[in-house]
């Protein structure tokens, strides 16, 4: 194609990972010292959701204790303690780089000596979004993560890849250099070429941020592996200092051997990608279990015939990833019950809710109550979805 720089016509053609100009080729192209794309969209790059932090529709910025292994904390993001008995906060943060705000911040609570267990935080990439990198065959492309991080403990640290059987890994390691301050660092990854990665809507990829390594699951960077490996020997023990913090925020996964300046989203396209995998009714600023009447959904049950099936018709504001489970509230906040009402507002007596029925992605048209109610009756609840993977 033809373009004009500086007055003067110039051919430049692209292909994956280079950039030709005038018969000349280069791997990266920057305008005013940052890199531009030479592989994939312009637009929409960032196959990580919510890589900004912005999204925390569970705490709504509360600090959170991970009590166990896989527990999402800020949206689409998963802590893990791999049944170890350290234990680690979450909590979105003002702390940040200048040009993204805000950021995750994991502090230790409870230390454990990493060997037998192991510590991380994660995100798993759903299939359809990864598909673009085209794994598991000869056409497989290189991927560059890059991200901002901070902790108080320096040292070498890990960053690895693995696919949803946990058949093949890939292991990067990556160093924090001076103690809470802000780097930046870029981490290319080629691409598998073989093992099975799925491009539907189970896990695509796991990614993965070591916070403290499982000696089995150790071994070496840099290569694509035929089994399920998270890091180096090299790894911090991060989890081992009690009060030791760990930040990250800016994280973005591209297609290419460049990493870009980070794909800023408005905060109600990444909210909306947010709620396919987790929704609820409560007004964003309210965190599940809140005492408030705020969205709150609400139906007249105009049958006097005491059955336990109430209608309740509720959409999702975003079809969801799968059918989820589904938890309902009352307005006080109190779990697998309904608010029973006279006049569908002022709360009068708790309705055990024992199943929520007619699930779909796209919302469920039934609550079904451990004993019958009663006809002329306002039935008044929050919900919380989840279609996590």
């Amino acid at each position: 194609m033809g373009i004009q720089i500086n007055g003067t016509n110039d051919n430049i053609s692209a292909s994956d990972g280079s950039l030709t100009i005038n018969g000349a080729s280069f791997s990266t192209l920057q305008v005013n010292g940052q890199n531009l794309p030479t592989a994939g969209p312009l637009s929409n790059r960032n196959l990580i959701i919510n890589g900004a932090m912005l999204v925390d529709q569970r705490n709504v910025g509360s600090s959170y204790t991970i009590t166990g292994d896989t527990q999402y904390t800020l949206d689409r993001w998963v802590a893990r303690t791999y049944s170890g008995t350290g234990r680690f906060s979450v909590q979105q943060d003002g702390s940040s780089p200048d040009n993204i705000n805000p950021s995750a911040k994991l502090t230790v609570t409870t230390t454990d000596t990493p060997g037998t267990y192991g510590y991380a935080f994660s995100q798993r990439v759903e299939g359809y979004n990864f598909s673009s990198l085209a794994y598991g065959s000869s056409s497989a492309k290189a991927a560059t993560i890059s991200f901002w991080v901070r902790s108080s403990i320096t040292g070498t640290y890990c960053f690895s890849v693995r696919n949803n059987d946990a058949s093949r890994s890939y292991i990067a390691e990556y160093s924090i250099s001076s103690a809470n301050t802000w780097e930046y660092k870029t981490i290319t990854i080629p691409g598998a070429t073989d093992g099975t990665w799925l491009t539907t809507n189970g896990v695509g990829a796991y990614l993965e941020w070591n916070l403290g390594a499982q000696t089995s699951k150790e071994s070496t960077a840099g290569s694509w592996q035929t089994s399920n490996y998270h890091a180096t020997s090299s790894q911090v023990d991060w989890i081992a200092t009690s009060g030791a913090t760990f930040y990250i925020t800016g994280v973005q996964l591209e297609v290419g051997e460049v990493a870009t300046p980070f794909e800023h989203r408005n905060i109600g396209d990444e909210l909306a990608r947010c709620k396919r995998y987790y929704s609820k009714s409560y007004s964003y600023q309210d965190v599940p279990g809140t005492n408030t009447s705020d969205s709150i959904q609400g139906l007249r049950n105009w049958d006097g015939d005491g059955r336990t099936d109430v209608p309740a018709n509720v959409r999702f504001p975003v079809e969801m990833r799968a059918a989820p489970t589904v938890k309902i509230y009352t307005r006080s906040g109190t779990i697998d019950n309904t608010s029973e009402s006279t006049d569908g507002f002022t709360h009068a007596a708790n309705r055990a809710v024992s199943a929520v029925r007619a699930v779909g992605r796209a919302g469920y048209s039934t609550l079904s109550h451990s004993a019958s109610v009663g006809g002329l009756q306002f039935y008044i609840w929050h919900w919380t979805a989840s279609a996590e993977i």
